[in-house]
């Protein structure tokens, strides 16, 4: 543990700790017009505070639109410095969320990269409350210009109350309901930054393919670096992902369990070769739990995989595994800002985890009734239930909604004996549920998918003598009674987590389209969207927005251009990328590609 930055508590004090640690350093690095840029811990640090000096008012709520960049990251802390309040705003959602978001958050003031003054033109337009934008190149371009914010007196009088002090207000994702505005103070960012900082050890370059308008990236992929005294790798929009790791010389990542998979598979369809993976040796994963069999790919042949457990709405962190004692069971241990208390546990120590700390947010925008649900006795209510071991870890074993609950009272957390099957041999993906409830007869039953290039009646019957095996150590409430093979993937969220549904007969036929070959492609891209979402293959028509109708969020919208650009051997151009709004415009840039190849 570094003592000397352990008191920092805000971007000033980070700023000061930085510039004096690692000033000659270089802290980024990133493609400009075919060319790698390179900005030092000192530049960085004169090009924010230049740019906070030009504020001309504080305390006003200022969005940020724009790709993961340089510009993009100064603007964000001068926005801080400055006295103002960052609202990173989503580069992938269309108009209609981004007005909502910007109206959500009194936002009347904007800074957004060049590539999105379309979508500025449409705002001006459209959202009435919208007066001021400045462009984020103007954040590194020398001039002493000031940016004069709109104020509106009457509004402004109200936001000490609306704001809560807050600094930043960082939206999470949802697909099924409106994303509400977390309230993060400098505080709880600093101190969640230093304190997670103490157990990634990241390498000298980390790489960034998240969007930085999320807390996962932008902590883990620009503070903790910057207090490490690493350099912050900004992925090439013009490579593919495989292409970002061979070309960022970067030794350690963030990623999510999408995109392992898709580094496993290239790996595996390039006959085992590493080498497409560059120098990475580390990867930080977090938001969704990771499949066992890809923790073992990776972790087995020399490339580690630290497990971490967080949320928005605690700044980032609450527990990751430090990388030499690194476990392949747990969340690892918690971060020292926090400390976690489970609510009504059960015989064997599971319930509901609580958080409390100084890494806590100060509420929801403009949601006091959400706000106040949130939270019990100052502890944070996660929904998530766990357990903490003898060592100190935390284990997350399920989601309260989850839980099974049978008519004797008996409780059973799925997930739990999910992961167990799960780590069978033969066994892909695994569903528990309650079967029989409406006829009085309850059963534990298990739905379970076998890869097509794995399934046979060998294959099925060792998975039926496995789980009687695991019953044998099981509470007799908890023996999973029923087992049901499917011939297909089960729907999944946008975050790649199982859509919890009925045992089904199986999947109607895909409509027919005039054109053999298109609708071979838009089935194939159906596909690949329905394992992101909680869609039928279905739903995805072909004039479906990946946005608005489909819930795409950002992660996964990279996520599944990424894996396109695998699949049929092709580069979307950054103009191609910024037009694709539904899936016949995938549809026909993946033939247009191809007919040009």
């Amino acid at each position: 543990m570094n003592a000397s930055r352990q008191g920092l508590t805000s971007f000033s004090g980070l700023l000061g700790y930085i510039r004096e640690q690692y000033k000659d350093r270089a802290a980024f690095l990133f493609a400009r017009d075919g060319k790698q840029q390179q900005v030092t811990y000192g530049d960085f640090c004169d090009d924010v505070l230049a740019m906070s000096r030009r504020f001309t008012r504080k305390g006003l709520p200022v969005g940020l639109l724009g790709e993961n960049s340089y510009e993009w990251i100064v603007a964000y802390f001068a926005i801080v410095l400055s006295g103002n309040i960052a609202v990173p705003l989503d580069n992938t959602a269309n108009l209609k969320t981004l007005i909502t978001e910007m109206d959500k958050a009194c936002c009347s003031n904007l800074f957004y990269s060049g590539r999105y003054g379309s979508i500025v033109r449409d705002l001006r337009k459209s959202y009435p409350r919208f007066m001021a934008s400045f462009p984020m190149d103007c954040a590194v371009e020398g001039s002493a210009e000031p940016f004069d914010l709109y104020q509106d007196p009457e509004e402004a009088a109200g936001f000490d109350d609306l704001f809560k002090g807050a600094s930043v207000v960082i939206y999470t994702s949802g697909t099924t309901s409106g994303a509400k505005g977390v309230l993060l103070g400098q505080r709880s960012i600093v101190r969640n930054t230093v304190c997670t900082a103490d157990y990634l050890e990241c390498r000298p370059r980390v790489l960034v393919l998240l969007p930085l308008f999320h807390a996962y990236g932008l902590t883990c992929g620009v503070l903790i670096p910057l207090v490490e005294g690493c350099t912050t790798v900004l992925a090439d929009e013009g490579l593919s992902m495989i292409q970002n790791l061979s070309a960022s010389g970067a030794g350690t990542m963030l990623a999510v369990p999408a995109m392992l998979r898709m580094m496993m598979d290239c790996v595996i369809d390039a006959g085992g070769d590493l080498s497409l993976l560059g120098n990475v040796r580390q990867v930080v994963c977090g938001t969704a739990v990771l499949a066992p069999e890809i923790l073992a790919f990776f972790e087995d042949r020399g490339i580690a995989i630290q497990l971490g457990y967080g949320m928005t709405e605690c700044t980032c962190a609450v527990s990751i595994n430090r990388l030499p004692d690194r476990r392949r069971d747990t969340v690892g241990p918690l971060v020292a800002c926090n400390t976690v208390r489970i609510s009504e546990p059960d015989q064997d120590g599971r319930g509901e985890i609580l958080v409390t700390g100084e890494n806590l947010m100060l509420g929801y925008l403009n949601e006091p009734e959400l706000t106040r649900k949130a939270f019990v006795d100052g502890y944070l209510r996660t929904g998530d239930i766990g357990y903490l071991d003898g060592d100190g870890h935390l284990h997350i074993t399920g989601r309260c909604k989850n839980l099974l609950v049978m008519s004797n009272g008996k409780k059973v957390a799925p997930e739990e004996l999910e992961n167990s099957i799960s780590m069978l041999p033969w066994v892909s993906e695994a569903l528990v549920f309650l079967a029989g409830g409406d006829t009085g007869r309850e059963t534990i039953a298990a739905e379970v998918y076998i890869d097509p290039r794995d399934d046979s009646d060998r294959a099925r019957q060792s998975v039926l003598e496995s789980i009687g095996e695991m019953n044998r150590n099981l509470p007799i409430y908890k023996r999973i009674q029923q087992v049901f093979f499917r011939d297909s993937e089960f729907e999944k969220t946008s975050t790649r987590k199982i859509v919890r549904k009925p045992v089904t007969a199986g999947r109607p036929e895909a409509p027919r389209e005039p054109d053999e070959a298109q609708q071979a492609i838009t089935r194939r891209i159906a596909d690949m969207i329905s394992g992101m979402t909680d869609l039928s293959p279905e739903q995805v028509r072909p004039d479906s927005e990946l946005f608005s109708d489909l819930g795409l969020d950002s992660l996964y919208f990279a996520s599944l251009l990424s894996e396109i650009c695998t699949q049929w051997d092709i580069t979307i151009s950054e103009e191609n990328f910024r037009a694709i709004r539904t899936v016949n415009d995938i549809t026909s840039i993946i033939r247009k590609e191809k007919a040009t190849a």
